[in-house]
């Protein structure tokens, strides 16, 4: 019998996190069964994890759906899947409580390996290291594409803005964090922006970090908890403008979301973040 573990990311002092289910599988099932799997678990997303055996070590492809649709990148989702199989005992056969084989020639400590995940998609790579109580994950940085087409779309959202740009995202920058917090959205509105993924608010919050809230209702979500891929999105932006190399993250939904966002080498990001195990259970 499957089981699905229950996971919060993204938790913090002020934040509770986002919640995600994760289910480990031998094999890859349908599409249309994962898609009922995870509308049953009614998880903001569900993470499905196979182990690749064509790469071997910690290397699994990975799936993500929300109740709606899959979707083609997710932060904490895996998160959540690299915690489970990092901590809570779903290990790649015969890898169980042993660290992996690592080539001599290699710069990877054999320590640092057996704490690393990688996760393959065809959206791309996401790599996730535990140390201690938190994990960092890597993942690619978006730069901004600033388009002519934007503008019909800024109309559309009727909402004052010091700066917009697209990536996978339609990302608007508010002139500060309380603009952030005070929009309302026209959901309908939003739903009917098909060009992109998700719409993003974001404004800077003083010298070293910056505010998001993730709204993407045409997955299903119509407003996100806590939202790691936005970061692919908003982190190139904010370190840039910012002239950091680290920075605060908070993310103003009703629950919260807390990250530390750091530049990780030529094209990519990492995040700092927390996960906690909420439960397990039994699927049908």
């Amino acid at each position: 019998m499957m089981k699905a573990y229950l996971l919060t990311v993204f938790s913090g002092e002020h934040a509770a996190g986002n919640p995600a289910g994760v289910v480990v599988l031998d094999d890859w099932l349908d599409t249309v069964t994962l898609q009922q799997l995870a509308r049953h678990l009614a998880q903001p997303v569900t993470t499905f994890v196979v182990y690749d055996e064509s790469h071997g070590g910690s290397q699994y492809s990975v799936r993500w759906f929300s109740q709606q649709a899959e979707i083609n990148l997710c932060g904490h989702g895996s998160l959540a899947a690299a915690a489970v199989l990092l901590e809570f005992g779903e290990q790649a056969p015969g890898d169980a409580g042993t660290a992996t084989e690592v080539d001599a020639d290699a710069d990877v400590e054999p320590e640092a390996e057996a704490n690393t995940v990688t996760l393959t998609s065809e959206h791309g790579t996401v790599i996730v290291r535990r140390d201690g109580p938190r994990y960092h994950m890597t993942l690619p940085g978006w730069q901004p594409n600033r388009l002519p087409d934007l503008k019909r779309y800024l109309k559309q959202i009727s909402l004052p803005v010091v700066d917009s740009f697209a990536t996978r995202d339609l990302v608007l920058v508010a002139e500060s964090p309380d603009v952030v917090r005070q929009f309302t959205p026209d959901m309908a509105v939003l739903a009917a922006i098909a060009d992109y993924h998700a719409v993003i608010l974001t404004a800077q919050d003083g010298s070293d970090g910056y505010v998001l809230r993730y709204f993407a209702p045409k997955i299903g979500i119509d407003e996100d908890i806590a939202t790691g891929s936005a970061q692919c999105s908003l982190a190139p932006y904010w370190l840039e403008q910012l002239g950091r190399e680290t920075l605060k993250v908070t993310q103003l939904s009703a629950q919260g979301g807390a990250f530390v966002v750091r530049q990780q080498g030529e094209g990519h990001i990492s995040l700092q973040v927390e996960v906690r195990l909420v439960s397990v259970v039994q699927l049908p």
